[in-house]
C-alpha cells in the first residue's frame, strides 16, 4: 500500500505512514440524503421538514420555488422520517389559462412585427379555450378550434405554430406537461378555393379602357399582380423605364421591394400614365393630374 501523501510504500497493517506520519485510512461519513430529498430545520422547540417541488415563473417574470412543509415534529428523527411522505405528495398546481400564458409568452417572442401580427390573428380562433387552464386543455379541444377556423391553410398553420410556441414556454415553467402543438394537424379540407377573375370580366375591362374612368388602372393592377394597397402606394420613382419594371410590395420580407416587370400588353398604358411625371403616385385617378 502507498501513502496517499508522500507515496511511500507502507505495510497494509499500518495506520500511519512511518515517513510523513500521514493517516492512511480516512473514514468518510456517508451522505445522509441526496439532492432534492428535502431538509429538516429546528424552529423553536420543534422540527420542520421541507421539500422543494420545483421552479416556476410568476406573472411578473420572477422565478419562484414552491416548497412543501410540515411542522411540529418533536425530534429531528421524526422530521427526517417524514421527508419521503412530502416528496410523494401531489404537486401543487399553478394553473394559468390559455390567455394568460399567451400574455406572458407574447412579449418574450423574438419575432418580427409581421409574425406577431399573424400570431395575434391566430389567437382569435382559439377563443373557445381562452379561459381554460392550459394544463387541462386536450389536443381535441385545440384541434376543434383549428377545424372550425373559417380561414385558409396558412391561418391554421399559424395556429399550430402559436400553440407550439405557448407550450414550449409553459412546459419548463410547470404550466403544462406535454406540447399539444406537435399533435395538431393542419386540415385544409373545407377551405374555400379562391377563384381568379373570370376571363370574360377581364376582357370587358380591357374593352372599356378609355371609355370608363379608372378602367386602365384596374387593368394594370390585374396584370401587375400587386395587392390593392400596394398598387395604390406605387410611386413614379419606383418605375424603372429602362428595365420596364416596378419595384414595390409590402407585408412580408419576400414581398417587399420585389421587381415586377410590365407586360408588353400593358406597356402602352403604363407609358401613358407615367409620362411627364417626376414623382407622385402612379395609381392616382386620372382627374388628380400629374
Amino acid at each position: 500500500m502507498k501513502c496517499r501523501k508522500c507515496r511511500a510504500e507502507v505495510p497494509d497493517d499500518f495506520k500511519f505512514c512511518p515517513r510523513c506520519s500521514a493517516q492512511l485510512h480516512v473514514e468518510q461519513a456517508s451522505k445522509g440524503r441526496g439532492n432534492g430529498t428535502g431538509s429538516v430545520y429546528k424552529r423553536g422547540k420543534t422540527w420542520l421538514a421541507a421539500v422543494t417541488t420545483g421552479y416556476y415563473t410568476d406573472e411578473d417574470g420572477k422565478l419562484r420555488r414552491p416548497v412543501r412543509r410540515k411542522m411540529g415534529f418533536k425530534t429531528k428523527r421524526e422530521a427526517l422520517e417524514y421527508l419521503p411522505t412530502l416528496s410523494k405528495a401531489p404537486a401543487k398546481r399553478h394553473p394559468r389559462t390559455f390567455q394568460q400564458v399567451y400574455d406572458l409568452c407574447n412579449p418574450s417572442t423574438r419575432a418580427s412585427a409581421s409574425t406577431l401580427g399573424c400570431y395575434q390573428a391566430a389567437m382569435a380562433y382559439f377563443r373557445p379555450v381562452w379561459g381554460q387552464p392550459l394544463a387541462d386543455i386536450t389536443v381535441d379541444n385545440l384541434q376543434e378550434c383549428m377545424d372550425d377556423c373559417p380561414k385558409g391553410k396558412r391561418t391554421r398553420e399559424n395556429m399550430k405554430a402559436l400553440a407550439g410556441l405557448l407550450y414550449k414556454y409553459a412546459i419548463p415553467r410547470q404550466l403544462a406537461s406535454l406540447n399539444m402543438g406537435q399533435c395538431l394537424k393542419v386540415n385544409a379540407e373545407g377551405t374555400a378555393a379562391r377563384e381568379g377573375l373570370p376571363l370574360g370580366v377581364l376582357a370587358a375591362i380591357e374593352a372599356h379602357v378609355g371609355d370608363v374612368e379608372g378602367a386602365d388602372y384596374v387593368l394594370c393592377q390585374c396584370y401587375l399582380g400587386f395587392r390593392p394597397s400596394e398598387f395604390l402606394a406605387l410611386d413614379v420613382a419606383l418605375y424603372n423605364r429602362a428595365a420596364r419594371a416596378f419595384v414595390g410590395g409590402a407585408k412580408t420580407d419576400a414581398g417587399r421591394n420585389r421587381v415586377v416587370t410590365v407586360s408588353p400588353k400593358m406597356q402602352p398604358i403604363v407609358d401613358r400614365l407615367t409620362t411627364d411625371k417626376i414623382g407622385g403616385p402612379c395609381s392616382a385617378p386620372p382627374t388628380a393630374g400629374p
